[in-house]
């Protein structure tokens, strides 16, 4: 348990050396930014070409990609819990219980909480790249708004 806890205080301190918070609101708790070497102005960044193939994958590669990509539409406008999903998106509660975790196994969105209240947030990572996400809706002529 100590080797766990000092390991995490190892990670948060290297994020802390070589990022710098760019939000301070509570859902965008692990939004980083790179630092360059000497700590100053961010560094940019390329497109996340792994992030591009996963969305191909999620989005393009199966029959539930149009639902998918609504959740993910409707988390950028805010975070929401899946019953509020289901209610928003017409959705069956089991349905989107399933698109949910497979976009969090795919690292596209994260949860905070546990069981029934748990709110999903799009992850930093899809956060920053959501101009790929927003391409391949085009290409794949799914409405993001």
């Amino acid at each position: 348990m100590a080797e766990e806890r000092r390991g995490d205080i190892h990670v948060w301190h290297f994020l802390m050396t070589k990022f710098k918070r760019t939000s301070k609101s509570c859902h965008n708790l692990f939004r980083f930014q790179r630092l360059n070497r000497r700590g100053q102005r961010p560094c940019t960044m390329p497109v996340d070409q792994e992030l591009r193939r996963v969305l191909w994958y999620v989005l393009g590669g199966s029959r539930g990609g149009e639902n998918r990509a609504k959740i993910i539409n409707e988390l950028r406008n805010r975070p929401m819990n899946m019953n509020q999903l289901a209610e928003k998106l017409s959705l069956d509660y089991r349905t989107v219980m399933h698109h949910v975790g497979v976009l969090t196994s795919n690292s596209l969105v994260v949860g905070q909480g546990e069981k029934y209240g748990a709110m999903y947030f799009l992850s930093p990572r899809l956060e920053e790249g959501i101009s790929v996400f927003l391409e391949i809706c085009a290409s794949l002529r799914i409405d993001a708004k």
